[in-house]
Parts: structure tokens; C-alpha cells; sequence
């Protein structure tokens, strides 16, 4: 328990900061594996747009700082380099 009013305030900010980093931090891995799953399922339609709602919700979460910018940039490229390499395949099938 905290000794100072001071010390209880920041007891409860960062309790606040860390649920809602955790929300976001979950909406952001989930938009990202929602549209991995789209990928391999090979809906690319469906991929394309859910591709750009990961890059949104992503983007958003590195500039709430709930996430490094780095990591951000890292989930997002490697994201696209999968859908690019899937429709380079599709488009080869056809």
C-alpha cells in the first residue's frame, strides 16, 4: 500500500494506462491474425481489406504508445510481404 496521496494516484493511473494498453494491445493482435487466417485461407478479397484494417489498428496502437513503433512496423511488413506473396501466387494459377 502506498504511504503517500500522491503514490495511491499513480497506483491507479497505471492501473487505468495498463487495461486500457491491454485492450488495445488485444484488438491489435487480433485484427493481425484475423487477416493472417484470411491469407492462408486464400480469400483474398477478404484479405485485402482486412490487411488494411490491420495496418489501421496497428498504426493507431504504435501512436497510443501502447506498443513500440518498431514492432508496429515489423507486424505490418511482414503482414504484407505474406498477401503480396499470396496474390503473386494466385495470379501465377490463373
Amino acid at each position: 500500500m502506498p504511504n503517500k496521496k500522491s503514490a495511491a494516484k499513480r497506483v491507479r493511473q497505471n492501473e487505468q494506462r495498463r487495461e486500457r494498453n491491454r485492450a488495445i494491445k488485444h484488438a491489435m493482435s487480433t485484427t493481425l491474425s484475423r487477416a493472417q487466417k484470411a491469407i492462408e485461407s486464400g480469400d483474398l478479397e477478404a484479405a485485402s481489406t482486412l490487411v488494411q484494417k490491420a495496418q489501421s489498428v496497428a498504426g493507431k496502437t504504435s501512436a497510443k504508445g501502447a506498443v513500440h513503433p518498431n514492432k508496429t512496423a515489423r507486424k505490418i511488413s511482414r503482414l504484407t510481404q505474406k498477401f503480396n506473396a499470396a496474390k503473386n501466387e494466385a495470379t501465377a494459377q490463373e
